[in-house]
């Protein structure tokens, strides 16, 4: 039986894992903010650039390598992003398991046939696919701990280059859609070939 000395040991330990969960909790609570304010500010040049993009791909021809729709879909690649690390309830988790089902469902002879690869941002989304052996080309672990432009443009390049050489028929990417701290909308869209009417939707004209 635990004398008195142990208890207020306890009690003591206690206090001190209290004291420094808070400041863990209030430290992540700043980093939240400061990333929910760089996001917000960002969404209105995001929608603009869609809005110009939907303009553009409306007045171009499509013979446009990246507008061209080919006459049978043979090969599909996934870019799907998550996260680096875990500890974030189900943000990582929901929205790979959405995404298998909707795979299953909408693209069950490209998988059964190994017709369809994926690229992985993010450690967890690498360690979730890989480990259920999907055909994963590509993976980018710790992307987000110096994302930039440049970075995201190598990644893109090298995707648009394999649609163009006809390596693949159709590209998707995969995210969470920030819509609350709680709260995510899983979002699949085409990217490739571009979809004139999905842009136009997106940016509302």
């Amino acid at each position: 039986m635990a004398n008195l000395r142990d208890i207020r040991n306890r009690i003591t330990s206690i206090n001190n894992t209290k004291q420094i969960t808070n400041a863990m909790k209030m430290v992540a609570a700043s980093k939240l903010r400061k990333a929910q304010l760089r996001m917000n500010a960002t969404r209105p040049y995001a929608r603009k650039l869609t809005e110009v993009v939907a303009r553009l791909v409306a007045n171009t021809s499509s013979e446009n390598q990246l507008l061209k729709v080919p006459e049978e879909t043979r090969r599909v690649l996934v870019v799907v992003i998550g996260s680096d690390r875990g500890l974030c309830g189900g943000f990582n988790n929901n929205l790979f398991k959405a995404l298998e089902r909707r795979l299953h469902e909408t693209h069950a002879s490209f998988l059964a046939e190994g017709r369809l690869d994926l690229v992985c941002i993010g450690k967890k989304a690498e360690d979730y696919f890989k480990k259920r052996n999907y055909s994963v080309i590509r993976s980018f672990p710790g992307l987000f701990d110096a994302l930039n432009y440049s970075e995201a443009v190598r990644i893109m390049e090298k995707t648009a280059d394999q649609f163009v050489d006809g390596s693949y028929d159709q590209v998707l990417l995969v995210w969470n859609e920030f819509k609350s701290v709680l709260s995510q909308i899983r979002t699949v869209r085409q990217i490739l070939p571009v979809d004139a009417t999905q842009l136009v939707e997106i940016s509302g004209l």
